[in-house]
């Protein structure tokens, strides 16, 4: 068995993956938290914060330079870059 078959056994439900400019895998789970994985499946953890927390996410974009999460209150947040930085809000539709 691989480590990336492991990838959903420790961490809440996957909403979306993608790979970044630098050929990692990042995984998006519904309580905000993402993880870049290196070709040898070794990962870093990083959280979108409180709000995603708590809220919950729905949906998300993942592309080479960041991602772009829907919460369940309707808020965009953008994680710009995979450094762990903190999300910016871009967007509350739901006011």
């Amino acid at each position: 068995m691989t480590r990336l078959s492991l990838l959903q056994g420790d961490q809440g439900k996957i909403i979306r993956f993608g790979w970044t400019h630098d050929e990692r895998l990042a995984v998006l789970n519904d309580e905000g938290v993402y993880r870049l994985y290196d070709l040898q499946g070794d990962y870093q953890q990083y959280s979108l914060g409180n709000e995603a927390a708590e809220m919950g996410i729905i949906d998300a974009r993942i592309h080479e330079g960041g991602l772009v999460a829907l919460t369940g209150s309707l808020t965009l947040l953008e994680a710009k870059g995979w450094d762990g930085a903190k999300p910016m809000t871009l967007a509350n539709p739901g006011e």
